[in-house]
């Protein structure tokens, strides 16, 4: 699973490269800028008169049905709730939503062209429990309507998906701080002891599973309204409870509070799309889980990658101060709250 492309370089390609394809491809000519990113190659068109195109390139090793999982969700998505705020797959010149691309390095990649959504990271702003519920109420919405999208690369295995989280433990030895890395290792030591034999007993579905603050966009003039969720790139066929409990990981430390505004989200979320008992009593752990295997993963592929460390480690101190704060909470005492948060709506 390691040998992927997590731990495999892309080939890098030249905007003027990247250019002349979208010229002959899509009919468009403007501006390129070239996007941070995990693996894929992004870049942001803009053309003289101001409106602006995402091209993704994918990684040389992405398997194509991939690829194709995900261009699909999209079109699915478009068809049952236009109203969601995703982006928008657009065809070629010759009508096909995946393009074929020969890079100068002579390997095949698959291109896409998307719509590009106004509005900024989320991760720019402070955070608030208005935003926490209007985030839970469009994880919902997103997620009843991937209830019914299907596909058979869905439940392909994917090193950030929460249910594989024992595939990590081999990147221990990537984390430098002893304290860390002993966190890290309890938090999957009692993962293997119990909830992870549980998790297949629990709904399942596609879930977009990486809803995190900087592929959520707000309104920069009032950081509480949502615009639009992006990166669909880590897609998987997993529990139904693992997209909150990614979600919620990112907002645990998002107030003094001892749970953040996880409450709040998780509360909005079961008002629109209610979570089933066993899901919420093992919310706590899969929060902790997420955060362990971004410190894990995250951790591994700075040292692989130096040139691209900064944006790799973005989460990791968010990562590990969510994680210590979880790990000093009783789990009782975390399941509790969520419960009486999902009661207090529902009552």
């Amino acid at each position: 699973m390691l040998a992927s492309v997590l731990s495999t370089p892309s080939h890098s390609s030249s905007v003027e490269e990247v250019s002349r394809f979208i010229r002959s491809h899509y009919g468009l000519a403007g501006t390129l800028a070239k996007l941070a990113s995990e693996r894929d190659e992004n870049y942001l068109i803009t053309l003289a008169d101001g409106a602006r195109w995402l091209f993704k390139l994918t990684h040389v090793l992405e398997d194509s049905a991939l690829v194709d999982f995900q261009t699909r969700a999209l079109e699915h998505l478009a068809r049952v709730a236009p109203e969601l705020p995703v982006p928008r797959v657009v065809p070629s010149l010759s009508g096909d939503v995946e393009t074929g691309v020969l890079g100068s390095d002579g390997r095949r990649r698959r291109a896409r062209l998307f719509t590009f959504l106004a509005g900024t990271p989320l991760s720019g702003f402070p955070r608030s429990a208005a935003q926490a519920g209007a985030l839970g109420l469009l994880a919902a919405k997103l997620d009843a309507a991937l209830a019914s999208f299907h596909h058979p690369a869905a439940g392909h295995e994917f090193l950030w998906d929460i249910q594989h989280a024992l595939s990590t433990r081999e990147l221990l030895t990537h984390t430098r701080s002893a304290a860390d890395r002993d966190l890290c290792e309890r938090t999957l030591d009692r993962f293997e002891r119990g909830l992870a034999r549980e998790l297949g007993g629990l709904r399942r579905q596609v879930i977009h599973n990486d809803l995190n603050p900087h592929n959520i966009l707000v309104d920069p003039a009032n950081p509480d309204e949502l615009t639009g969720i992006i990166d669909f790139g880590d897609m998987v066929l997993a529990p139904l409870i693992d997209e909150v409990a990614v979600a919620s990981a990112y907002l645990l430390t998002a107030s003094p509070g001892a749970l953040g505004t996880v409450p709040e989200f998780v509360a909005a979320y079961h008002s629109s799309l209610p979570l089933e008992s066993a899901e919420i009593a093992a919310l706590p752990q899969l929060i902790e889980l997420r955060h362990a295997i971004t410190i894990l993963i995250t951790n591994w592929r700075a040292s692989g990658y130096p040139d691209n460390r900064d944006y790799i480690l973005r989460n990791q101190h968010h990562a590990v101060a969510g994680l210590q704060k979880l790990s000093s909470l009783p789990e009782s005492a975390a399941h509790e709250r969520l419960l009486d948060a999902c009661m207090e709506v529902t009552a």
